[in-house]
């Protein structure tokens, strides 16, 4: 649990990690755990089954291209669904790995749909979401090298979009905490129209981060809240994850489904 600026209360209960099986998860899972561990928060893993993918399988007509023999051969529905259990149970290893030496609670859970709605479906009023940007790569990971928690997040950038709305106010709180957990560097990403609302804008976050004794090594104005400005303003920064605070997940799904198409890193997405 973390207070706001205002001292008012900002209570977590659990940081929701969505993945789908054309998730890298490393990325995500470092700042998931991380968040569990500096929020005092369960960590939970949310598998979302491709529900397209089925359906195709179920097709009559549907077939694969052998990667060794470079023939077609059919799509058979129970071999679609036996590799997604196979999946989801190297995931749950995985977050079992990043939980234990963290001392997180865990679990994994598993549902089926597109992974951005599924995860807003999913999720509660106390609950932070971590969606994965997809890459069309397979679930294969392991531990994370000796000694070193949230490798990819380490001596990194976490960015989080600021517009002085109480939803950003939490947000920016929320990620100086990750930045901190994960020793990483946090840049303020200011939605603003010219100048001067940037400046205003700016000295507001800084009192926010004044509040916690922190300050943000970059502050940087965005022209507005569409996915290609932010992805822009975040690619320049080289984040490595990206706080959200919408503060309607269903109202900002379809959005940050569109910057998770282009943005290199996992988004947070406040309730």
């Amino acid at each position: 649990m973390v207070t706001s600026d205002a001292g008012s209360e900002i209570r977590i209960r659990r940081v929701v990690v969505a993945l789908d099986a054309t998730t890298a998860p490393s990325a995500a899972l470092d700042a998931a755990a991380a968040l569990a561990s500096g929020l005092g928060a369960e960590l939970v893993g949310l598998f979302v089954e491709d529900q397209q993918l089925l359906r195709f399988a179920a097709l009559p007509f549907a077939q694969e291209l052998g990667i060794a023999t470079a023939s077609a051969r059919p799509v058979r529905t129970a071999d679609i669904e036996r590799a997604l259990k196979s999946q989801a149970e190297r995931l749950r290893r995985v977050l079992a790995e990043t939980a234990r030496p963290l001392g997180l609670a865990w679990t994994l859970e598993v549902t089926r749909g597109e992974v951005v709605r599924a995860a807003v479906a999913y999720a509660g009023d106390e609950d932070l979401l971590v969606i994965g940007r997809t890459r069309y790569l397979s679930i294969s990971a392991g531990p994370p090298p000796a000694g070193l928690q949230f490798p990819t997040l380490r001596a990194r950038t976490v960015a989080a979009l600021y517009d002085g709305t109480p939803a950003a106010v939490r947000a920016l709180v929320i990620a100086h905490t990750l930045a901190r957990v994960a020793g990483s560097e946090l840049a303020v990403l200011i939605a603003a129209g010219g100048p001067e609302p940037f400046r205003a804008l700016r000295v507001a976050a800084g009192q926010v981060l004044g509040a916690h004794g922190a300050t943000a090594a970059a502050y940087v104005m965005v022209p507005g809240t569409d996915p290609a400005s932010i992805e822009r303003a975040a690619r320049a920064q080289r984040a490595r994850v990206l706080l959200w605070p919408g503060a309607h997940r269903e109202r900002a799904a379809e959005t940050v489904a569109a910057l998770l198409a282009d943005v290199s890193c996992p988004v947070v997405m406040l309730g």
